[in-house]
């Protein structure tokens, strides 16, 4: 039989999915749904997200957590924080915009709307900031993976202490 995590693990682990799920459905949905396309700096601004998940999916089903995927998920969901930061400063023109910031093109796997897009230049860049109810979406991004982040600490802090007991 399959044992699972000890309760006080699960919650770390749930820390980490919940959040992260949530914020990748919530872009799908933006995405698909709201025609809320994504530049090159928000596709990369999802990957830690993905990569907690597949995380949190793991230490699910391991039988004894793995501090250094914990660590490892936590440093993810910093490293989105920053590249959050840094796509806030290219929306402000603080920093420079890469060249691949600015050829970004959705639905490609259809010809003709790739060449449409092409045509008409229907380019999402990475400095024209996009807004949900009047606020940025980089802004948001920023506070949600702190947030993430932070949470997942908390859920550390609040097992290390169940485990002293």
């Amino acid at each position: 039989m399959h044992k699972h995590l000890p309760s006080s693990d699960r919650l770390v682990a749930i820390s980490l999915l919940v959040p992260s799920s949530l914020a990748l459905l919530l872009a799908v949905i933006l995405q698909y749904g709201f025609h809320y396309y994504p530049c090159t700096l928000c596709i990369y601004e999802r990957w830690p997200y993905f990569i907690s998940m597949i995380i949190a999916i793991g230490l699910l089903l391991m039988e004894n957590g793995n501090r250094f995927l914990i660590y490892f998920a936590v440093a993810s969901l910093f490293l989105g924080t920053l590249i959050t930061l840094y796509h806030i400063g290219i929306e402000k023109h603080i920093f420079t915009m890469a060249e691949n910031c600015a050829t970004t093109y959705h639905d490609t796997l259809d010809i003709a709307n790739l060449y449409e897009q092409i045509a008409t230049n229907e380019i999402v860049r990475c400095d024209n900031p996009q807004k949900l109810l009047g606020i940025r979406l980089t802004y948001l991004n920023l506070l949600y993976s702190l947030g993430s982040a932070l949470l997942v600490i908390f859920a550390c802090i609040k097992n290390e202490s169940r485990s002293a007991n």
